[in-house]
């Protein structure tokens, strides 16, 4: 089989996801504290909009982080490996060739 040890997407799908949720969302905070609506109305909407939004990354994040991983599997992404320290001056004291 392949190794996967190198595919870490860490938190690049939650980072995407809400970013995403954050451009969605955000019309909502200004819409929604001008409707002239009474407060249980009020409350029912953010309550909604909460919920909606807990949904939309609950299906989003398995999504984001099976195209990240892929990525990562398919461009071969990795931690950098350093084989030299090139042409800048001396190694540091704790350096290992």
């Amino acid at each position: 089989g392949l190794d996967f040890s190198a595919a870490d997407t860490a938190d690049g799908p939650a980072f995407f996801v809400g970013a995403l949720m954050m451009i969605l969302v955000a019309p909502c905070n200004f819409i929604l504290p001008m409707v002239q609506a009474p407060m249980l109305i009020l409350l029912l909407l953010w309550a909604a909009l909460f919920l909606a939004m807990g949904a939309f990354c609950y299906l989003l994040l398995p999504r984001f982080k099976g195209v990240l991983f892929n990525l990562q599997v398919r461009h071969r992404a990795e931690e950098a490996k350093f084989q030299s320290t090139g042409k800048h001056g001396s190694p540091p004291k704790n350096w290992k060739a």
